[in-house]
C-alpha cells in the first residue's frame, strides 16, 4: 500500500508541476501578446500623420504644431508661451537664455524677410508690437530677389509664417519666389518651402494672398475671411497640395475670375504590387471644392488623354513618379 500511495503521490506532483507549467506558458505568452501591443499602439501613438514624406506640414493639433516648429527652430517653446512674450520684448529671454524672436517667429528666413522689409539692423530688433504698428503688407521684393541670391533663397526657403499674426494690420502677404528671378536670374524652378500658413486665422484684415508654387496642404486657417482678386495683387494659390478647397466658402463671392487655384499635386502613399495582382482599388480619397462638395476624381492615363492640361502637367512632372499621385487641374475657380 505504500508503493502504491507513493506512486499515487508521484503522478498528482508530475501533473500538479504540468499543470503549473502551463500556466506560466500562457501568462508568458499573454505577456508578449501585451507588450507587443503597447509597443504597436506606442508606435500608432508615434506615428507622424501631420507632416509628409518631405517634413511639410500638413495639418493637425497644437501639440503637433508645437513639435513641428521645434524642427525648424529648437528655440521654440509653445505657441502658449509665444503668445504670453510681452509686445515689446527683444534681446534674449531670461528665463530660457534663447533670443525672444525664436520663441515667438522660428522660421529665421521670415525673420531675415522683415528684417528686409522695415529696415532693421537685426532680427533681435524686431518686436511683436513693432509688427503691429508698421507691417501692412509682406510683400518681398521682385528687385531684390533678381539682384541677391541669398534673398531669394529666403523666400524660397521659408516654411512658416508664424508670428506673422501679429501684424494684426496686414492686408495682403505675398510668399511666392518670383518667377523671373528663378528661370531668369538664377535658373532654377522656382519652389517654396511654405507648408505652414496656420497663421493667419487671426489676421481681420487680410484679404489678399498669394501662395504659389509652395507645398501649402491645409486651408483651414482662412475659414471667415473674405480674399479678394484685384488687378496688381490677386489671390493665387496655385501648385501646391491642396485638395480641400471648401475653407474658402466665405470668399466665394469676393474671388473674382483672375484667382487661380490650379495644378495640385497630392501624393497618396506608396503601394506595391505583387507581380501575381491583376486588379487594385486605391483606398477612398475625398477632394472637396469650395462648397464642400465631393470632386470625382479623373484618372490620367499613361498613353495620354483627351484633355491636353493633363498631357501638359504630367508633361511637367515627367521626371516624378506619378502613380500614387491626385492632380486637380481647374482653369480657374
Amino acid at each position: 500500500m505504500d508503493v502504491i500511495y507513493d506512486q499515487k503521490e508521484s503522478k498528482i506532483r508530475w501533473l500538479f508541476r504540468i499543470l503549473l507549467i502551463g500556466i506560466a506558458t500562457v501568462f508568458v505568452a499573454l505577456s508578449f501578446n501585451f507588450i507587443g501591443s503597447v509597443q504597436q499602439n506606442a508606435l500608432a501613438a508615434d506615428s507622424n500623420t501631420y507632416t509628409d514624406a518631405n517634413g511639410n506640414w500638413m495639418g493637425g493639433t497644437s501639440a503637433q504644431h508645437d513639435a513641428w516648429l521645434k524642427t525648424i527652430n529648437p528655440s521654440w517653446q509653445s505657441e502658449d508661451y509665444a503668445n504670453k512674450i510681452p509686445a515689446d520684448a527683444k534681446g534674449q529671454d531670461p528665463d530660457t537664455k534663447n533670443q525672444y524672436i525664436d520663441e515667438w517667429m522660428p522660421d529665421k528666413n521670415l525673420q531675415q524677410l522683415v528684417v528686409y522689409d522695415l529696415k532693421l539692423s537685426s532680427p533681435n530688433d524686431i518686436t511683436k508690437e513693432l509688427l503691429n504698428n508698421n507691417l501692412t503688407k509682406f510683400d518681398p521684393s521682385a528687385d531684390e530677389q533678381n539682384d541677391n541670391q541669398k534673398y531669394f533663397n529666403q523666400v524660397s526657403d521659408m516654411q512658416s509664417l508664424e508670428g506673422i499674426q501679429y501684424a494684426s494690420n496686414i492686408t495682403f502677404i505675398r510668399a511666392t519666389p518670383d518667377q523671373s528671378a528663378a528661370f531668369n536670374t538664377w535658373e532654377v524652378y522656382p519652389h517654396g518651402d511654405l507648408s505652414d500658413i496656420s497663421a493667419l486665422r487671426t489676421l481681420d484684415k487680410l484679404n489678399m494672398l498669394d501662395i504659389q508654387l509652395d507645398d501649402v496642404y491645409d486651408l483651414s486657417s482662412l475659414v471667415g475671411k473674405k480674399l479678394d482678386s484685384g488687378v496688381d495683387k490677386s489671390t493665387a494659390m496655385s501648385e501646391n497640395h491642396i485638395v480641400n478647397a471648401s475653407y474658402l466658402g466665405s470668399s466665394k463671392d469676393t474671388l473674382r475670375n483672375s484667382f487661380t487655384f490650379i495644378h495640385q499635386l497630392y501624393e497618396l502613399p506608396m503601394v506595391t504590387l505583387n507581380s501575381k495582382v491583376t486588379s487594385f482599388t486605391t483606398p477612398s480619397f475625398v477632394i472637396k471644392n469650395v462648397d464642400g462638395d465631393n470632386v470625382p476624381v479623373k484618372p490620367y492615363y499613361a498613353a495620354g488623354d483627351s484633355n491636353p492640361n493633363y498631357n501638359n502637367f504630367a508633361a511637367e512632372y515627367k521626371s516624378t513618379a506619378m502613380v500614387g499621385c491626385i492632380v486637380i487641374l481647374p482653369s480657374n475657380r
